[in-house]
């Protein structure tokens, strides 16, 4: 396991600490992060969930490793879909870096089968995921699916 399963990169026009702000607060993931709310103590070894509005828990894991601004790491398990749920916890690594007011951000997911259900929704929903936070931060509004 020498490399992730699958990464997502994005160029951000924003300050790091703002990309590392919409990461890790519940109310900026609510209007990126497909409404739902994070909440952690996001010390290692905490517990990292996902919360719907209506309170449910749609995702939780284990936090890892935790170096603002430039490192998450974090286990996530889908809770959403029984069928996801079997699969188990992926590790999902958040990596930050600066250059000339760009924030360079990588979303990289460990532990996935190609051939599993868990591969497919998470490569194109974590795209998604990147791309609604990217357009918030650069625009002060959510990103509104067509």
């Amino acid at each position: 396991m020498d490399k992730p399963d699958h990464v997502y990169r994005a160029f951000i026009a924003a300050p790091i600490e703002d990309v590392w702000r919409a990461i890790t607060d519940g109310e900026m993931t609510r209007q990126y992060y497909y409404g739902t709310s994070v909440r952690s103590s996001w010390e290692v070894g905490a517990e990292i969930a996902y919360d719907a509005a209506d309170g449910s828990v749609v995702a939780t894991g284990e936090v890892l490793a935790f170096d603002p601004p430039h490192r998450l790491e974090h286990t996530f398990l889908a809770r959403w879909d029984p069928e996801l749920e079997k699969e188990g916890p992926v590790r999902e690594v958040w990596v930050l870096a600066q250059t000339d007011g760009i924030t360079t951000l990588s979303v990289e997911l460990w532990g996935m089968d190609p051939a599993s259900k868990t591969y497919a929704e998470f490569s194109g929903g974590n795209a998604y995921i990147v791309s609604a936070l990217k357009t918030l931060l650069e625009t002060g509004k959510p990103m509104v699916a067509a």
